[in-house]
């Protein structure tokens, strides 16, 4: 019997991040960005690493997590310009029917 979640197939991705090995199931829809998310991971605590080597594994991947916690919270704060548009285009409305109550 397959394992299911949701009705989804599962798949396995097999990964390694600071010498350590890791594998994650997850929806087969979901594997590609799980394995962008970890492209990231490496990427980032390989850069720390490079760049300052005397840090113990622990301390490379608390300063990973923050790194990407940082760049997370850096996405999600920043608007697009559709966004902006649409902000602009709200106030505008407001204004228009504020003063069309006057």
């Amino acid at each position: 019997m397959e394992d299911q979640v949701s009705g989804d197939e599962l798949t396995s991705i097999t990964f390694s991040i600071m010498g350590n090995k890791f594998t994650l199931r997850c929806a087969k829809k979901q594997e590609n960005d799980l394995k962008k998310s970890i492209e990231q991971v490496q990427n980032i605590s390989a850069d720390i690493l490079r760049k300052t080597p005397n840090l113990s594994i622990t301390q490379a991947a608390i300063l990973t997590a923050i790194e990407s916690q940082n760049r997370l919270q850096s996405y999600l704060g920043a608007s697009t310009p559709f966004q902006r548009e649409a902000k602009s285009l709200i106030r505008i409305i407001k204004k228009n029917l504020n003063d069309s109550r006057d």
